[in-house]
């Protein structure tokens, strides 16, 4: 995707970071994430020429209705996991918890493929 084009399908992104495959994060923590596991770790902080347009309001998070609640970012977090683990994570898990067991499997399979490749 090009780099305008990140901004033109997401008109309320005002800066998007990009790793060295292609992919964009809202965040730069979720791309430092992704970029452990790259060869080419660098990130690329890009910002829109454009003013944000007002994103849609959010729906608050009410008793029983916790899945309009949550944020992108969340549901960014527990899909890596449970592609990780097989599993989603528990629902009361924290996003630092799950960030911190995400970041532990990743380097435990790019540990697992150095081993395999040295024995190679």
């Amino acid at each position: 995707m090009k780099t305008d084009k990140i901004f033109e399908e997401n008109p309320q992104l005002t800066e998007v970071y990009k790793t060295s495959d292609g992919q964009y994060f809202h965040t730069e923590n979720f791309a430092k994430l992704h970029a452990r596991n790259l060869k080419d770790k660098s990130i690329v902080h890009l910002e829109s020429k454009q003013p944000a347009k007002e994103p849609k309001p959010e729906k608050t998070q009410e008793p029983g209705n916790q899945a309009e609640g949550v944020s992108a970012d969340r549901e960014a977090l527990v899909a890596k996991y449970a592609e990780l683990y097989g599993k989603a994570p528990q629902k009361n898990a924290k996003d630092e918890t799950l960030i911190k067991r995400i970041a532990e499997k990743e380097e435990e399979i790019t540990s697992q493929k150095d081993e395999d490749e040295a024995e190679n």
